[in-house]
């Protein structure tokens, strides 16, 4: 924790997208690595797909494609970084882009890679970039002109990702099926192909998304916030923390407490 009086060392913003892009980004958003940063910042799932450019000098790095992620993402960072991005919608990567999610599960990579060649001209777009609102209004711009040429993403898929969202990870699978209409194997099979996850692998990191948000926004205890995430009891989370972050409770509410927020919605 910085002495207090002092700023946190990481600043982290979000925004809503434009209501008409609403079906293919969830939101955009800004990570600033100010003074006293640990050298590796721990990102944690969220069941999407990330739009990530990063702001150097004057420059920019690669646009790149960054998830779904089951696995620990720790990147190098240094004072003074910028990153920008925007939040895919799960299910809407391959609507939006012609990218099969399952091809940056667990990875990072250009997007050119994976054939996402229309964004290379992103970087450059953001350079410049201060403040959230602006990335906001360019990425907005930007994306808008994707969209009109895009397919909206599966209802089926889009409903679903919606009430897990919305449930926290507590609706389960099979009520889910049901209640969309569907079975539940048509379910699973339609959410992996247009998310990268599986809905049961998408509800656990929503689960524990709304946990670690619980301790940032005043939760006292990681206990208590077991419980109100729906965990059976505490070790379930400790567990699952571990497994996505890399981090044991203690380090995960240190590193929420060392993060300044704006706007964020879970």
């Amino acid at each position: 924790m910085p002495p207090a009086g002092t700023p946190p060392p990481f600043a982290y913003a979000e925004r809503r997208p434009s209501p008409a892009l609403a079906p293919w980004i969830r939101n955009y958003w800004m990570l600033e690595v100010g003074p006293g940063a640990p050298p590796v910042h721990h990102v944690p799932p969220d069941g999407s797909t990330a739009v990530v450019v990063g702001l150097h000098g004057g420059g920019h790095g690669p646009v790149l494609l960054s998830g779904p992620w089951l696995t620990p993402l720790a990147v190098p960072v240094r004072e003074g970084d910028r990153y920008l991005g925007a939040r895919i919608q799960p299910g809407a990567l391959f609507p939006l882009l012609g990218v099969d999610p399952s091809t940056v599960r667990n990875r990072a990579v250009p997007a050119s890679f994976v054939g996402g060649d229309r964004l290379a001209p992103l970087g450059a777009a953001l350079v410049g970039t201060t403040t959230i609102d602006d990335a906001a209004d360019r990425l907005d711009r930007w994306l808008g002109s994707l969209a009109e040429a895009a397919e909206r993403p599966f209802p089926l898929v889009a409903a679903a990702v919606e009430r897990l969202t919305a449930s926290g990870g507590e609706a389960p699978i099979a009520t889910l099926a049901r209640e969309l209409g569907t079975s539940e194997r048509t379910l699973r099979r339609r959410f992996g192909a247009a998310t990268g996850l599986s809905p049961k692998q998408f509800a656990r990191i929503r689960r524990v998304l709304r946990a670690a948000w619980a301790v940032a926004t005043g939760t006292p205890t990681w206990g208590r916030a077991a419980h109100e995430a729906g965990y059976a009891d505490q070790p379930h989370l400790h567990r699952d923390i571990a497994d996505f972050t890399g981090l044991t409770p203690g380090e995960l509410g240190q590193r929420i407490r060392s993060t300044a927020h704006d706007q964020v919605v879970p």
